[in-house]
């Protein structure tokens, strides 16, 4: 009779052991769980606000940063050929910026109508290019062959062409944005008039940094362009993907310039939510300087 009871005490005694390994195990899987929640949580996120963006949606209230750290601007460049891309423009939610070409049939128009819609508005101010003539500015641009007063009345006349602006950005120019003196003369009339440059960058050997600092001029250079292969899924794509916490550090500030095509504009609407959920600002032009 002794034996029974003495199994029956080793029984007991497993049974409880076995409850209590069974308590921590499940208390481990809990946490081993939740350390993976917490490790994977961020790259679900990120991986279903990029595809909900792609397919227009704006991202949910739990995607979207509480404050934002990083600040881009993005100037839409050649406005003024038509008003029909501008509007398309302005129903995006985001503080763009505009570059409109001077003497074309709607460049009055487009600032009024930028201006009433509290858009920033720089003058895209025609310079001679490499391959001129095969690639013409227009008749209304900077040329190489140009003296000094003819620069002042030309910048002068262009000004005047497009109300409203704040600063002056390079259309073309790949040239004439590598002469330091017939640049000079531009940035003189500029800083005069207390109104910044952008420089597009359309050369390599832009001299409008150093003359920019060394004059005392307000200035800021493109990063990106954004529209090269006018492609609206390659457009996309190039938005999003230099915007993760590898390429964009906190401190960091980029200027992106695109176009006014129609894939442009879709591609925008797409990756803009996508940025705002990564904690990035829009902002006009100026605030980058």
């Amino acid at each position: 009779m002794k034996r029974p009871r003495r199994y029956a005490g080793f029984a007991f005694i497993a049974i409880m052991c076995l409850a209590v390994l069974l308590f921590y195990a499940s208390d481990y899987l809990r946490d081993k769980d939740e350390r993976h929640r917490k490790e994977t949580s961020g790259k679900v996120l990120g991986r279903n606000k990029y595809e909900r963006a792609k397919k227009g949606a704006s991202p949910s209230k739990d995607e979207i940063s509480p404050t934002a750290k990083r600040k881009i601007a993005i100037l839409i460049d050649d406005i003024g050929h038509d008003l029909a891309s501008l509007d398309a423009f302005l129903t995006i939610d985001a503080p763009l910026s505009f570059a409109v070409l001077p003497h074309c049939t709607y460049s009055v128009a487009a600032a009024k109508r930028l201006h009433h819609a509290g858009r920033e508005i720089l003058l895209h101010l025609p310079m001679e290019p490499h391959n001129y003539p095969y690639v013409n500015p227009g008749h209304d641009a900077l040329f190489m062959d140009m003296n000094e007063q003819q620069i002042m009345t030309q910048v002068e006349k262009n000004i005047n062409a497009v109300p409203y602006i704040t600063g002056v950005s390079n259309h073309m120019g790949s040239r004439f944005m590598e002469d330091e003196a017939k640049l000079s003369v531009v940035f003189t009339q500029l800083k005069q008039r207390n109104l910044f440059f952008v420089d597009s960058k359309t050369t390599g050997y832009s001299r409008g940094p150093e003359l920019a600092k060394k004059m005392g001029l307000r200035f800021l250079s493109r990063k990106v362009f954004l529209d090269s292969d006018r492609d609206s899924v390659k457009t996309f794509y190039h938005i999003t993907k230099y915007f993760n916490s590898e390429s964009l550090p906190a401190t960091d500030s980029w200027l992106l310039i695109g176009h006014p095509y129609p894939r442009t504009i879709d591609a925008l609407k797409k990756a803009l939510p996508v940025l705002k959920a990564e904690g990035i600002e829009i902002v006009p032009v100026s605030d980058l300087l």
